[in-house]
């Protein structure tokens, strides 16, 4: 990635707006944790532009790998720019992962699923899962709907604050 490709490489990021259910599920008691994309495991393979978060003082960052390999044993803490080695895989800071949160109803279905921090920045579209609800809740499937980051788009305001214009056309009148 060399100039000026890397530009448009470094600022194509998606952003999740919305997730549409597929499958509402049933048996819930509670709403189930949504999980937006791929946790981080230890001693993993991953691949480059793989996305992978980890829940770290409660705070959910997400992380890109930049290099192939396989993850170690300690997870990765780091929240600023750069990069750092996990096991053999090279990783870079992200940012902070979506959320977002289930709504079920009478029935034990999940019926909507609300994005509650949609300012995390994907290569492609995050995985969305499903976890605990109480009950014998399960079957609840959806996907992620994304849209191009701020950084996709264009200004093409044209300004026009430096010509004047000057007219010489006099009006007609009949001799």
């Amino acid at each position: 990635n060399t100039f000026p490709y890397n530009q448009w490489y470094t600022h194509y990021l998606l952003t999740l707006t919305a997730v549409t259910i597929v499958s509402n599920g049933t048996g819930y008691t509670e709403p189930p944790i949504v999980i937006v994309g791929d946790a981080w495991t230890s001693d993993t393979a991953v691949t480059i532009n793989q996305q992978l978060f980890y829940v770290n003082n409660n705070v959910t960052n997400l992380y890109t790998v930049v290099a192939d390999g396989v993850t170690g044993t300690e997870p990765p803490t780091f929240t600023t720019s750069g990069l750092q080695t996990n096991g053999t895989a090279t990783l870079t800071y992200a940012g902070l992962a979506a959320e977002a949160t289930a709504v079920i109803n009478s029935l034990g279905q999940v019926i909507a699923v609300n994005v509650t921090y949609s300012d995390a920045v994907y290569r492609s579209t995050p995985t969305i899962s499903f976890s605990g609800g109480g009950g014998v809740g399960s079957g609840a499937v959806a996907y992620g709907v994304i849209t191009p980051g701020l950084a996709r788009s264009f200004k093409t305001t044209i300004k026009y604050d430096r010509f004047q214009y000057f007219s010489d056309v006099q009006d007609w009148s009949p001799s």
